[in-house]
């Protein structure tokens, strides 16, 4: 007997009767081939082919960042996220249920949005990633960005005190009103 998988040559042998099985771990996913010739002591042939399909049911692995928070007027704050998947399709990024970005991925390729000039708030940041078999994963962040702290109070306390010192020397030179 011969057994070829995807027409290439995996198993041979001398059959006497009963089944023959061949083991098919670790096909990928997609529609696979196994046919078997089987031969008699006269040299005849009979042959049988099963289709195997093999679905894809493995849904891709996202790593996140953590959550994320600055001053509003701060620069280079952005998220990065690394997904794999052996079947790579694409993503989305949504900001508070809204589509802010999407594209195609690679298992090879960082997922990367800027988070800059938003307004004081909270973000909510969730990544779904999808390959090419429709299995989906997801990951979320939250960003939040705070005010711009308010300036140094050492100038305004130096003029407070100058306003102060001169109210003081006005109050000394007012005229004594006479009796």
């Amino acid at each position: 007997y011969k057994i070829y998988l995807d027409n290439t040559l995996k198993e041979t042998g001398n059959w006497t009767n009963g089944a023959l099985t061949i083991s098919i771990d670790g096909l990928e996913a997609g529609t696979h081939n196994c046919t078997c010739v089987l031969y008699d002591t006269a040299g005849t042939q009979a042959t049988d082919e099963v289709w195997i399909t093999v679905y894809d049911v493995t849904p891709p692995v996202v790593v996140g960042p953590p959550d994320l928070t600055y001053n509003e007027s701060a620069t280079g704050n952005q998220l990065t996220w690394n997904a794999s998947d052996l079947h790579p399709g694409t993503y989305t990024i949504y900001r508070n249920g809204s589509i802010v970005q999407n594209g195609v991925w690679t298992t090879a390729t960082n997922i990367t949005i800027n988070v800059d000039g938003l307004a004081p708030g909270n973000y909510n940041y969730t990544l779904v990633v999808q390959d090419e078999a429709g299995n989906k994963q997801s990951d979320y962040v939250w960003v939040t960005v705070q005010p711009n702290p308010l300036p140094e109070l050492a100038i305004q306390k130096s003029l407070l005190l100058g306003v102060f010192a001169i109210l003081g020397l006005l109050a000394m030179r007012r005229p004594r009103k006479k009796a």
